[in-house]
């Protein structure tokens, strides 16, 4: 399944918000069977709280329950930025293909 955020805005801010979109995305896909790709096509910034509740909640679900982590497209340096701090404070690993924006 493809979820793209930008329908759910730009700019993405607060864990709480973060909280609302991950109930979105559980009620639009199965996780479980469903690989996600994350598509940030239209993403402007994203702060560090968000990325770390949205992403970082979503990739260690995935090594947890060890389902396939979800696929990052599309990231604008920014965004990519915010995903890489908040991956490497909880020790998870950037997934292959956001690795090219590791060094922004």
């Amino acid at each position: 399944m493809v979820y793209q955020l930008a329908k759910q805005g730009s700019v993405f801010s607060t864990r709480p918000r973060a909280v609302r979109l991950l109930a979105h995305l559980h009620e639009v896909s199965d996780l479980d069977t469903t690989p996600l790709v994350l598509d940030f096509q239209g993403v402007r910034d994203m702060s560090y709280s968000f990325a770390d509740e949205f992403i970082g909640t979503l990739t260690q679900r995935a090594i947890d329950e060890q389902v396939e982590a979800p696929q990052l497209i599309n990231m604008e340096a920014p965004v990519c930025e915010m995903v890489s701090l908040s991956l490497a404070s909880r020790e998870l690993p950037l997934p292959a293909q956001a690795r090219v924006c590791a060094a922004v």
